[in-house]
């Protein structure tokens, strides 16, 4: 199965740095990516937002953070 169809099934979306979409907070950065994936809403307005940023061979400790703390923000309705 290709990585696009996963995207797909999982409702992924992608958004390129010049897109109208892509976030200005994000666009101003310093060297900001160049890709944005995400799924939901990136219309919708939050009062915070936080960045978890990794490697694309994260280790079993990074991995299991993630699993732990991600579904913490979602609780306290932060953007991440």
């Amino acid at each position: 199965m290709s990585d696009l169809h996963e995207f797909e099934k999982k409702k992924i979306y992608c958004l390129k740095w010049n897109d109208p979409e892509f976030p200005k907070s994000l666009r101003t950065i310093y060297h900001p990516p160049g890709f944005l994936f995400f799924q939901g809403n990136i219309k919708k307005k939050k009062k915070s937002m936080i960045s978890i940023v990794g490697g694309r061979h994260p280790t079993d400790l990074g991995r299991q953070w993630v699993r732990r703390e991600a579904p913490e923000f979602v609780k306290m309705d932060k953007v991440i």
